[in-house]
């Protein structure tokens, strides 16, 4: 029987997170809320999450300071 682990990686991978707070002006339209939870692109060397809104606007967001992972996808 073959087992498999789930091991850490360095490479950017999509994650799930939570909003604890954002920084800047919201466009009109804009789902961006704190609290809410989003799909984003994690990258684990600059413990950063990238996410584009549904009006195209770009958001980084600090692990741990202004946003938490909830689960890797």
């Amino acid at each position: 029987m073959k087992k498999f682990f789930l091991t850490q990686t360095d490479e950017p991978h999509l994650v799930i997170f939570e909003v604890i707070f954002f920084k800047g002006k919201l466009k009109p339209g804009s789902t961006m809320e704190a609290g809410e939870r989003f799909v984003g692109e994690y990258h684990p060397k600059k413990n950063k999450v990238f996410f584009t809104d549904v009006n195209e606007q770009e958001w980084t967001f600090i692990v741990d300071e202004s946003c938490r992972i909830i689960e890797t996808i």
